[in-house]
């Protein structure tokens, strides 16, 4: 799975990095540029269904609604968008064109699963916040929530820029003119949501990882989470200062194209940190199952934060790169969800199981407290340990997750269960 995941990172960043230089280097009709595009696809193609393969593999999600429904959703669309990407490609082949009303059209649906699921995602993230007031539940609420809201605008603003380009999008010579809309409400709001969503989810994220300071030490933590903020936020710097002010007008083509290859890591990297904090928290739990939802997180986040890029699309490229990277925005959006809510469930249910050893222990020990401690605890595993293997697999069955408590965990519960009704018995 790592090395598939690798693959379609990379393979978004040639597809972003192709794009944004476009603008500068001009949109060229080459055959090499149809077989790259062709190839970006092939690999989105292979990787949405190992990815898919792979969720259904490691959750059993017959019986988890609505996370089932979502994922048969979610399976239709990408294959949808695949058969989109191929009538594209067929266009391109046969009369050096292709239409612009397909570009949109896999562009919103993408964008629109993604909205739909972070929204679901910000829904539950409120309602456990209700439950349980931690303040890194509450973190990653709003910064799903802004999350959301950014891939509302950025949608906005592709749609209407490309209100005034041609249907038919044909290969050009020369570089294209850069619009930048500066003025548009869409598009400020972008910006803005943009840059906030990025310091939420950072936020979130240092919040998250905060015990690993006293473990490395405080400074060098501070130092390693704050490089990739810093990084996304100096792009910026033109509004403020604009440090590269004469390097831009001496020269705006080399500058525009050093800028891009500088900048056009920003978000993945960011991605990489929000994901490093789900995978660093899964070291740290002994149970595989909810180690598993996590790691799924972990590369939701990464894929979510690199494929984010739609902006790009404004200038309907030919061919159009960055389509590609942006349709696995509602892939990695389902990623992250169903990470995050499959290891809830799963902590849920131990909860449940948790209680029900403590119901039956005591029940079993009432008819035993008149024998050695030792003794009553032995045989209060032999005879009840089947049943809550029993009721393990009951619970397994009805969520749809596996349990992640293990026999010897099982075992260690239920000394201590019985540990504290021999200190109540003996006050």
């Amino acid at each position: 799975m790592f090395v598939i995941f690798s693959i379609i990172i990379a393979a978004s960043i040639i597809d972003t990095s192709i794009v944004k230089l476009s603008v500068f280097t001009g949109n060229f009709s080459s055959t090499l540029n149809i077989v790259v595009f062709s190839v970006l696809i092939a690999i989105y193609a292979v990787g949405q269904h190992i990815i898919l393969l792979f969720i259904r593999r490691k959750i059993n999600l017959n019986k988890m609604h609505p996370l089932n429904t979502i994922h048969k959703i979610v399976s239709i669309i990408q294959y949808f968008l695949i058969s989109v990407f191929f009538i594209i490609v067929l266009q391109m082949i046969f009369y050096s064109y292709y239409n612009l009303f397909l570009l949109k059209l896999s562009t919103c649906i993408s964008y629109g699963l993604s909205v739909f699921i972070l929204a679901f995602l910000t829904k539950r993230f409120f309602s456990w916040f209700r439950i349980h007031h931690e303040i890194i539940v509450i973190s990653y609420a709003i910064a799903i929530a802004i999350l959301s809201v950014n891939i509302v605008f950025t949608i906005l603003t592709v749609m209407d820029v490309l209100k005034g380009q041609q249907e038919e999008i044909r290969p050009i010579s020369s570089p294209v003119s850069i619009i930048t809309n500066a003025d548009n409400l869409y598009n400020s709001a972008y910006v803005v949501s943009s840059v906030l969503s990025f310091i939420f989810v950072w936020i979130a994220t240092v919040l998250l990882l905060r015990y690993y300071s006293k473990k490395i030490g405080t400074a060098k933590y501070w130092v390693i989470v704050s490089v990739p903020l810093f990084y996304f936020l100096s792009q910026f710097q033109y509004i403020f200062i604009d440090l590269f002010a004469p390097f831009r007008l001496s020269d705006p083509i080399l500058f525009g194209i050093a800028f891009t290859l500088f900048f056009n890591m920003a978000k993945p990297i960011g991605g990489i940190l929000f994901g490093v904090a789900f995978w660093t928290v899964s070291r740290s739990v002994s149970q595989y199952p909810i180690r598993n939802y996590l790691i799924v997180s972990a590369y939701g986040l990464v894929l979510l934060f690199t494929s984010i890029q739609a902006i790009d699309l404004m200038f309907a490229p030919y061919p159009p790169f960055g389509l590609v990277t942006a349709s696995f925005v509602g892939l990695s959006s389902y990623m992250l969800l169903v990470g995050i809510y499959s290891s809830a469930i799963s902590i849920s249910q131990d909860s449940e199981l948790r209680k029900f050893i403590g119901k039956i222990a005591v029940k079993e020990a009432k008819f035993l407290e008149g024998i050695g401690f030792a003794q009553m605890t032995q045989e209060i595993s032999i005879k009840i340990l089947p049943v809550i293997r029993h009721q393990a697999h009951n619970i397994e069955e009805e969520a749809g997750v596996m349990i992640s408590l293990t026999d010897k965990e099982i075992k260690q519960y239920l000394y201590d269960v019985l540990t504290e009704v021999r200190k109540n018995y003996n006050k």
